[in-house]
């Protein structure tokens, strides 16, 4: 066995399982395969020039979970399936951001990641939270 350490996902994604690590614990484990099935929703990439006004509009739309940078695009996390690339583009040109590119792609180690971590963000912080 080997063990490899790394912050590179591109890197992650040639080994046959992977520990995803989030605040000291380790929040995922498996193939990469599988982590990546493990996203509900759908993940779409946008390209506008307007990326800092998009990411905004797009964090409080409700039935979005993440929205991400990844270089000079966005990658948009939805909850559930029936969210659709039509809605993305509707909330986007209403807010008068015009979009370069707009596409549904498969979910990177990068997505699963970001989702792992605010998954285990939020179970951390409802531990915290007294119950009223």
């Amino acid at each position: 066995a080997v063990l490899v350490s790394t912050h590179y996902m591109d890197e992650a994604e040639q080994c046959h399982r992977i520990g995803m690590i989030f605040n000291g614990r380790l929040a995922a484990v498996d193939t990469p395969t599988l982590l990546k099935e493990r996203i509900p929703g759908k993940v779409y990439e946008l390209e506008t020039e307007d990326i800092i006004t998009a990411t905004e509009i797009l964090r409080q739309t409700p039935g979005i979970a993440e929205v991400s940078l990844f270089g000079r695009r966005l990658h948009i996390l939805t909850e559930a399936e029936a969210f659709t690339q039509r809605q993305i583009r509707q909330i986007i040109t209403k807010a008068g951001i015009s979009i370069a590119s707009l596409e549904q792609v498969p979910p990177r180690l990068e997505d699963v990641f970001i989702y792992v971590a605010q998954k285990s963000a939020n179970e951390k912080n409802k531990k915290r939270m007294p119950n009223l």
